[in-house]
């Protein structure tokens, strides 16, 4: 298993697909990073954080996941998709970014490229036998094939 030494950073509010991990540790409406004790109130200053994590460990899969995650809030969508890129490439066993990465396709208009991402997700989640992502990645695919749904 990844271990994921900014997980507690990271706190997915829209997304299906997450890692498992321990919950961040919060105070207020602050979120506070557990390895660094750093309170992140903002969107912003959790971005300009996830920049600085990515700079010491530009390795961890975790933190260029959340890092393309906050890219998308900021509508930075080209940084985004170059982070899930990577990721697919570095640690192609991070099955959560293949539904955020064929979600981004999408977004872009790239239907072939999301459904492709999304059938080499399928793949690492039976490997994993992660059936909720299983079947997210599959309910995901079919909805960019336009099979079954008007």
């Amino acid at each position: 298993m990844t271990s994921f030494p900014h997980a507690s950073l990271f706190t997915p509010h829209s997304s299906r697909i997450t890692p498992s991990l321990h919950l961040p540790v919060r105070l207020g409406n602050a979120t506070f990073d557990t390895r660094h004790r750093t309170a992140l109130t903002m969107s912003a200053d959790r971005l300009e954080q996830l920049k600085t994590f990515h700079e010491e460990d530009p390795e961890d899969p975790f933190t260029r996941y959340a890092l393309a995650q906050e890219h998308l809030k900021h509508d930075n969508a080209s940084r985004a998709l170059a982070l899930f890129e990577e990721l697919v490439e570095t640690d192609p066993d991070y099955v959560g970014t293949y539904y955020h990465l064929g979600k981004l396709y999408e977004r872009l208009d790239r239907t072939d490229d999301a459904i492709d991402t999304y059938a080499q997700g399928i793949e690492v989640a039976r490997e994993e036998g992660t059936q909720k992502d299983l079947s997210e990645l599959q309910d995901a695919k079919l909805k960019a094939e336009g099979v079954g749904f008007d």
